[in-house]
């Protein structure tokens, strides 16, 4: 049996594409999923994310990173135990959000600016949500306020600090030096910096917009019943149950439907752990840029389940002072 799925292995996903195709033909509701899924990606996360690649891409090409890398060095190094340049990926990871930290960990690490075990390190460090994400898409358009993702924030810088210091015994390798970095012609940079924004923000949006319409598929098809019902029953609210389900497979379509509970302190606990675990889309981001830069993922899955619950542990614990 195991010798016939490694010899057809190359088949599935050619057969799930068929699948997924004959889906979509055969009900037209299904072609308006992905309507949906667009409209979200571009009103809630693209003018976050575009204008963020832009200036990453335009640090990098103009030595900033270098710099900064020098800045943050002696804090990364002492704290998560990792150079400069993973402490400058994780102050862009803070501010930009998914998938920027990982972009820039796959970068480092095919450079050779960070070492192998730096780069599973900074997977981990450098996996956070936006503020422009949590405060303001989050907290002041679904739940209606600004304090309230605000607060989501704190909670999750709070959680990725605490997993960088714990990922930081992983391993004993100590931080490599920062080496020279590279930059390129000066006619390229806007060029290359629009180019390679557009590229990324495209990239994001497709993977946001396919798991948007694989969770209505699966939901659709009923095949999602089972931990629906299940959670219905633990919290006695289908919208929680729902937001629950479809958050663990795209976070912003879960939020939408955990924002109708209102500002309280169950939806905010929930809100912490939904957005630490961060949801399967942005993990398979992340993982792409991971897989080219030939970094183990095992260290930043398993990361994303520890983060998932010291966010409701903070998030309990900030629940009962603001909420």
């Amino acid at each position: 049996m195991i010798n016939i799925i490694k010899k057809n292995k190359d088949l599935f996903p050619v057969l799930i594409a068929l699948l997924f195709m004959t889906i979509l033909a055969v009900n037209k509701d299904f072609s308006a999923f992905t309507i949906d899924g667009i409209k979200m990606y571009f009103y809630f996360l693209l003018p976050s994310l575009f204008p963020y690649f832009f200036l990453v891409t335009i640090l990098s090409l103009l030595k900033g990173v270098g710099k900064l890398s020098k800045l943050f060095s002696p804090i990364s190094s002492r704290l998560f135990k990792v150079n400069g340049a993973c402490g400058y990926a994780y102050f862009m990871s803070l501010i930009a959000g998914y998938p920027i930290g990982a972009s820039l960990i796959a970068d480092f690490k095919n450079s050779r600016l960070i070492s192998s075990v730096e780069a599973e390190r900074g997977s981990v460090l450098c996996s956070t949500s936006s503020p422009a994400y949590l405060i303001s898409t989050v907290g002041a358009i679904m739940f209606e306020s600004v304090i309230f993702g605000a607060v989501l924030f704190l909670c999750h810088l709070l959680s990725s600090i605490t997993i960088g210091i714990i990922f930081s015994f992983y391993k004993k390798d100590k931080p490599t030096l920062l080496t020279s970095f590279s930059a390129k012609k000066t006619d390229e940079i806007l060029f290359d910096g629009i180019t390679g924004a557009v590229n990324s923000t495209l990239f994001v949006g497709a993977i946001i917009t396919l798991f948007y319409i694989l969770t209505e598929i699966l939901y659709s098809l009923g095949l999602l019943n089972l931990p629906i019902n299940i959670l219905t029953a633990i919290f006695k609210d289908q919208n929680v149950s729902l937001a629950i389900v479809f958050a663990l497979f795209e976070n912003g379509k879960g939020m939408k439907f955990l924002s109708s509970l209102g500002t309280n302190r169950l939806s905010f606990v929930l809100s912490c752990f939904l957005c630490g675990f961060s949801g399967l889309s942005i993990i398979l981001q992340s993982v792409v840029y991971l897989k080219r830069a030939k970094i183990k993922i095992a260290p930043f899955i398993l990361s994303k389940i520890m983060v998932a619950i010291i966010n409701l542990v903070y998030g309990l614990i900030l629940a009962f002072i603001f909420f």
